[in-house]
């Protein structure tokens, strides 16, 4: 079945969220809505009456249009009710427009098992956690540096507030950031969080030091059969004082023993992949297409 591009503008919004909702894939970074507050342009590859499609964001350069990442869209890929198999990956990349020059696309972690390996393919690790496991049994799992690190939060009278106030939580994740990173970040983040928050489709975990200071906070978003941590941020001395364990452990005992699963990709400079690691996440890999077809010259500085 035949493959085509077209601009946002044109795509029949309901047909695409129902294929996003009905996909074996079906997550959250591919309904229509999202993709509206992450970016001002994106434009999709869609087969036949939208059976598969396959979101791309991009940015207008002046030479040149760019398919771009954005911290808030972990990833997209191809999303379809039918496996996605090596073919397929090929069929919809053969389709991608002259116009973008350069090219940066990660696929999900289910779209990963058919991609072809090559020198354009590079890997990223995820972490995935599956809940279904109850709390009692999963907690006895838990490593000493876990257990060491809750005992630590105790120490250090540290408490977890849900879904704290909301100026509250914006003002502590623009602390330190930049103009360019509020606009990247913090903008579409509040839009999604309001809309989540209002579908009961989120949560929001804050916790506090002991003259009730903010001091890190995590986001989780859920779709289909997938939860997400879309986006966290805490403070060096309070990673170091368990903190970030605390704050994963809280959300924990409230979600296991439900058939989901906890994809765990937020990593900045303080709150990193060991974190996961501690919790026995399960490590896997997703691939993300790089291409450059500018000219020699402009490969060099662009």
């Amino acid at each position: 079945m035949a493959v085509r591009f077209i601009e946002k503008d044109e795509i029949d919004y309901s047909l695409w969220d129902k294929c996003i909702s009905n996909s074996l894939n079906g997550e959250l970074f591919g309904y229509s809505w999202y993709l509206d507050m992450i970016v001002d342009d994106w434009g999709a590859l869609i087969e036949g009456d939208y059976s598969a499609v396959m979101p791309l964001a991009y940015s207008k350069r002046l030479l040149y249009r760019e398919i771009i990442s954005h911290p808030l869209l972990k990833h997209t890929g191809i999303y379809s009710q039918q496996p996605v198999t090596e073919e397929k990956i090929e069929l919809f990349l053969q389709a991608l427009p002259r116009k973008f020059r350069k090219i940066y696309i990660c696929f999900s972690r289910q779209n990963t098992q058919a991609i072809r390996k090559n020198d354009e393919m590079r890997s990223l690790q995820v972490y995935e956690l599956d809940l279904i496991t109850p709390y009692e049994k999963l907690s006895r799992s838990y490593s000493k540096e876990v257990r060491s690190m809750l005992h630590r939060a105790q120490a250090n009278k540290y408490s977890v507030l849900r879904n704290p106030s909301f100026a509250d939580l914006i003002s502590f994740i623009e602390t330190g950031k930049s103009a360019a990173s509020k606009a990247l970040i913090v903008k579409p983040l509040k839009k999604i969080l309001s809309r989540m928050l209002s579908k009961n489709k989120a949560e929001i975990l804050a916790v506090y030091g002991p003259e009730n200071s903010l001091c890190s906070i995590a986001c989780f978003v859920r779709s289909n059969t997938n939860v997400s941590l879309l986006f966290a941020h805490i403070l060096p001395e309070a990673r170091d004082r368990g903190a970030g364990c605390l704050l994963l452990d809280t959300f924990l005992k409230s979600y296991t023993g439900r058939n989901v699963t906890l994809s765990l990709e937020h990593i900045d400079e303080n709150w990193d992949e060991m974190l996961y690691r501690s919790f026995n996440a399960l490590r896997s890999y997703k691939y993300c297409l790089v291409r450059n077809n500018l000219p020699l010259p402009l490969k060099w500085f662009l």
